[in-house]
């Protein structure tokens, strides 16, 4: 055993911090005193020698709830040794554990800081013991309890002048520090040259649609999401009268999830049906989400180079509006 002394400072009297080796694992427990009581949970026994004396093995307190969670503290009043079975130790063990094990499932976790309490009652304070590393102990499935085989040695426990056991009566307490799992980030995929990256859409007799509002093609798939090129005329809102307006819309075939975002770095294209000049305009700087799903220019090109024909964007009363898709990115979010 290895016993450290640290000077403290104002409201704790003295700190230990102690290694108890076996032949194969050494514990390392910090000990200090304290005035305040512990915030969780104590347990009082009233008659110690007799339990120690019983040799019953160990001793399990009642559940109690921290933390949103249900637990238990398990003593061995006789210490534990690799048999596991309670007796024989000169130490007392004690340990916290998930109140119902076999109701743990896979994947189930929790994860706290724990501190464990003796009641030194003729000095009116609290031994307490913690792991000395400041360990966060990690309760799942197949370990549901976390603890100390080497808590206290008989002899300081039973010692007169520590204070720990008065008139055969001892106190134990823990508390119990749930480390919530705050963790935020996201993941990205990007495809490059995504299949089927490419929609061709040829509107006849376009002179006829120049009344309407605003069209839009057939649906297409890219990377298993629907997708509409939507196309305005007379150009929608923000240039009505000068421009015409082109969009993709994402239309499905799901909602796009609250967590969840994608960006088609696209090309849309007017066809040049004569020369092959073709004029085109980039999407891909912002994200489809579910408040944004439709994303294009609504100056995409004036009206008068529209029906210029020399251009030869209108042949024989006929457009041809062209998607590449270069890039599909998606992310997901996750906290």
């Amino acid at each position: 055993m290895c016993l450290h002394e640290l000077s403290l400072g104002r409201g704790r009297e003295e700190e230990f911090v102690i290694m108890e080796a076996s032949d194969d694992t050494i514990q390392t427990t910090r000990q200090l005193f304290r005035k305040v009581p512990p915030a969780h949970y104590t347990f009082e026994i009233k008659d110690f020698t007799s339990l120690v004396e019983a040799k019953i093995g160990n001793y399990e307190t009642n559940n109690f709830e921290i933390g949103g969670y249900n637990w238990k503290l398990v003593l061995y009043p006789n210490g534990v040794e690799k048999g596991g079975d309670g007796t024989g130790s000169d130490h007392v063990s004690l340990f916290l554990a998930v109140a119902k094990p076999e109701d743990i499932s896979v994947g189930w976790e929790v994860n706290a800081y724990v501190n464990f309490f003796v009641f030194d009652q003729l000095r009116d304070r609290f031994l307490l013991i913690q792991d000395a590393n400041g360990t966060l102990w990690r309760f799942h499935k197949m370990k549901s309890e976390w603890g100390f085989t080497d808590f206290l040695p008989h002899n300081v426990l039973n010692d007169p002048s520590s204070g720990y056991i008065v008139d055969n009566r001892c106190i134990f307490g823990v508390e119990v520090f749930i480390s919530k799992n705050s963790l935020k980030g996201e993941s990205i995929l990007m495809v490059k040259e995504p299949k089927n990256g490419s929609y061709l859409w040829k509107i006849d007799n376009y002179s006829t649609l120049v009344s309407s509002k605003s069209v839009t093609s057939n649906t297409f798939s890219v990377e298993n999401r629907k997708w509409k090129i939507e196309l305005y005329p007379k150009g929608d809102s923000r240039s009505m009268g000068t421009h015409l307006s082109v969009f993709l819309t994402y239309v499905g075939p799901h909602p796009i999830p609250p967590k969840q975002r994608l960006m088609p770095k696209a090309t849309l294209r007017i066809r040049d049906q004569v020369d092959d000049n073709h004029f085109e305009m980039t999407v891909g700087t912002n994200w489809f989400d579910t408040s944004a799903k439709s994303w294009g220019h609504s100056n995409f090109m004036s009206l008068s180079t529209l029906t210029d024909s020399s251009k030869g964007y209108l042949v024989t009363d006929s457009l041809i509006v062209e998607v590449i898709v270069h890039h599909m990115f998606f992310v997901n979010d996750f906290s």
